[in-house]
């Protein structure tokens, strides 16, 4: 059932936040839907100049994601670009992405594994006290953020008669007709 995707992506998400080594997204193509929030809880994120980002969910399913994951987001792009890419289903370019702090820098498409591998080797090299104590610090602030019950908000999307559309829809590769019930 949705709800249960939803939670499972949350806790896959959660787990990748939770590392308490620097991660590195090393992004080549799309990373829509659920390769954007995975992607959102890396530390730093490469990608190439033709790389695009969004939650087109607005378009296609018809579904949303959990309070957790849209913080995520939130967190990553800031709260005018994630509700522009969830509002609009708009994906953004590699420059939109760097231009709002979701991106660390992009980098040419037959230089980026050289680079991510790069930085990750320079990281590795520097204190690591010091870097534990980074993901220490975001670990407990996002801690210390109380947790909010959203389940209702994805019981109603989930069991609307709009997302059966949406499926639909994406399976006969047509645009949904929304009814908003």
């Amino acid at each position: 059932d949705g709800i249960a995707y939803e939670h499972k992506m949350e806790a896959i998400v959660e787990r990748l936040y939770s590392i308490s080594r620097p991660t590195i997204a090393a992004i080549h193509g799309y990373a829509v839907g659920a390769g954007l929030v995975l992607a959102s809880a890396c530390d730093l994120r490469y990608a190439t100049p033709t790389s695009r980002f969004g939650v087109p969910i607005a378009r296609t399913l018809g579904n949303c994601i959990t309070l957790k994951n849209y913080k995520h987001l939130v967190d990553s792009f800031g709260s005018m670009r994630t509700k522009e890419m969830l509002f609009t289903g708009r994906l953004l370019t590699a420059t939109d992405a760097v231009q709002c702090g979701f991106l660390t820098a992009i980098t040419g498409e037959e230089q980026l594994m050289a680079h991510v591998t790069e930085v990750a080797q320079q990281i590795s090299s520097l204190a690591p006290l010091t870097i534990w104590s980074v993901k220490e610090a975001q670990a407990r602030l996002n801690a210390a953020e109380k947790a909010i019950d959203y389940d209702d908000v994805l019981a109603r999307i989930y069991g609307s008669s709009d997302f059966a559309e949406g499926v639909q829809a994406y399976l006969e590769k047509r645009k949904p007709d929304w009814l908003g019930q």
